[in-house]
């Protein structure tokens, strides 16, 4: 892996000043300032869609063509993240906007700064439906049907969501948090695969970098391979192994067709 900047480039992250790069931001209207790295004054921060634990998701203009899409803003501040990491993320970014599938959300590009002028990353994709297959099967549970649910779309999803890893796998990208929270339904219940990408998601840099270890005890990530979960602290190698997508392939299957949580007597990580 290289990870010199190229110097013919306007924008190397070598420069730590957010007063210089705002200026330098303000002055190049252009939409993409690397591959796959974007200009944030392209767009227009519009509503707030929801928050979690590591993000804000908000639905966003571009000012140019006014294309509609969703930018996840990280709670995370990346100051820590020296020039060699910052080139790692650049280096991730410019092969997953070049994705391009029918179940896979598509990143439209990465911003190191928010809109608010802070290092604070942004994720930019394609406007998805904000109804997941995990809100979908919530429901069901409840009793509150969906005709469209049917066992035929079950089987599509299914499918549809094999086929979007096997494009993944092809492209040697793994898939770090597969379950049903990371899969959205459309209108019609058909799926799309979001948040791929490891270090993209500021909350995977900082771990791997060693600034901080952050994570959420309460939740149990009953879809990660047992492999992974005694390896956390030794991520480089055993992260990669696309055998612990199927792992977690295997327990989006399971919801599907049982309609079940697995592990649901489960009330903590240590069990």
């Amino acid at each position: 892996e290289n990870n010199s900047i190229d110097k013919k480039h306007k924008y190397s992250f070598q420069k730590y000043s957010l007063e210089e790069m705002h200026k330098e931001l303000k002055e190049n209207k252009s939409f993409l300032i690397e591959d796959g790295i974007v200009n944030i004054e392209s767009y227009f921060n519009k509503s707030e869609i929801y928050r979690s634990d590591f993000s804000c998701f908000y639905e966003i203009s571009n000012k140019l063509t006014g294309e509609i899409c969703s930018a996840e803003i990280s709670n995370i501040n990346i100051t820590n993240l020296n020039q060699k990491e910052r080139q790692k993320i650049v280096n991730e970014v410019s092969i997953l906007t070049k994705l391009n599938y029918p179940t896979i959300q598509r990143i439209i590009g990465y911003s190191f700064i928010d809109f608010e002028h802070q290092q604070n990353p942004v994720i930019i994709r394609e406007n998805s439906s904000n109804l997941s297959l995990f809100d979908l099967l919530s429901k069901e549970r409840k009793g509150i049907k969906n005709k469209k649910w049917t066992e035929t779309k079950k089987l599509i999803n299914i499918y549809g969501i094999a086929s979007g890893m096997k494009y993944l796998h092809s492209n040697n990208i793994i898939h770090h948090e597969l379950n049903s929270k990371n899969i959205f339904v459309d209108s019609n219940l058909n799926p799309k695969i979001t948040e791929f990408g490891l270090l993209i998601k500021p909350q995977n840099s900082c771990r791997i970098s060693n600034h901080s270890i952050i994570s959420n005890e309460k939740e149990i990530p009953y879809f990660v391979a047992p492999e992974i979960l005694q390896n956390i602290e030794c991520e480089n190698e055993i992260i990669k192994e696309k055998a612990s997508n199927v792992y977690s392939f295997a327990f989006v299957v399971y919801e599907i067709i049982s309609n079940k949580i697995p592990f649901l007597n489960i009330k903590n990580q240590n069990q």
